[in-house]
């Protein structure tokens, strides 16, 4: 009985639904949040640059860590950031490096499409640079005539993060 009481608030709790937008209108669902306690101080570009090493868990899915760039996004356009204050980069490098191959390529590996692609071309329409590590490329065998469109290859992914932080940006890593 002091169970079911204790449950009884939860119940009539719904549960919020996430949306998507107002950037990325397929990708990057997120939750709106009313009268946060903190609200950053940061006022200017958003300059974030995201360290992605780890594959999706299933082939036939977009790799959750991209979504959280597509939601950084949504979100922060959500609050009144500029769509032009917003500069981001995505750096990716050891398992997740055959999610930035061409379809050809993804589905000769994994025998599905490439899910995402979708994604990498809507953050490409935004302007994230893409960036692929040459080392974990080279030691995959993966070719350059067979990365994705918006996909730049760099020396490595640890010479790509050094760069884009010495020009400001944050770094978020996975």
């Amino acid at each position: 009985m002091l169970l079911l009481l204790l449950a009884a608030p939860l119940q009539g709790q719904a549960t919020p639904e996430p949306r998507t937008g107002p950037v990325l209108q397929d990708f990057g669902p997120v939750y709106e949040i009313e009268d946060p306690d903190f609200v950053p101080a940061f006022q200017g570009t958003h300059r974030v640059v995201f360290d992605v090493a780890q594959a999706s868990p299933d082939p036939d899915r977009v790799n959750p860590r991209f979504e959280t760039l597509a939601r950084y996004l949504n979100m922060h356009a959500s609050v009144g950031v500029p769509r032009e204050e917003m500069k981001l980069a995505l750096i990716v490098h050891g398992g997740a490096s055959w999610e930035l191959v061409d379809d050809a390529s993804y589905q000769a590996r994994f025998g599905v499409a490439n899910p995402n692609l979708p994604l990498l071309e809507a953050l490409d329409a935004f302007g994230v640079e893409v960036v692929l590590c040459g080392q974990s490329q080279s030691s995959r065998g993966i070719g350059k005539e067979q990365l994705a469109t918006p996909v730049q290859q760099a020396l490595s992914a640890m010479t790509a993060l050094v760069d884009f932080q010495a020009r400001g940006y944050q770094l978020i890593a996975f």
